[in-house]
């Protein structure tokens, strides 16, 4: 039987900044079995979309050289002390500011 109660999970809302590359895309993180992106939004928004080795990138309009990253997600881990950080979720952030 499985156990009685849920895995343990965090859950982390707040901005991130991140730096973009010179070609314009930004790598994301995107929802998979043990990740659930709750809701995401970007600044500015973001002109095209693809999805790579299980990343999904955004392209940034012309000129912008850092993305503010509005990122709302629950992530789960059979080890408590296993649990992502948004610093894990996001290891190409530079400035982490969680929601108050």
């Amino acid at each position: 039987m499985p156990p009685s109660s849920p895995p343990p999970f965090c859950e982390w809302a707040g901005t991130v900044l991140l730096p973009v590359a010179a070609d314009g895309w930004v790598s994301l993180p995107q929802s998979g079995e043990d990740l659930t992106i709750l809701s995401l939004q970007a600044e500015p928004a973001f002109v095209d979309e693809r999805f790579v080795a299980g990343r999904r990138q955004i392209h940034v309009p012309p000129g912008c050289q850092e993305l503010r990253l509005h990122l709302h997600y629950r992530a789960w881990a059979s080890d408590p002390a296993a649990l992502p950080t948004p610093q894990h979720v996001l290891p190409e952030g530079v400035r982490f500011e969680a929601a108050p």
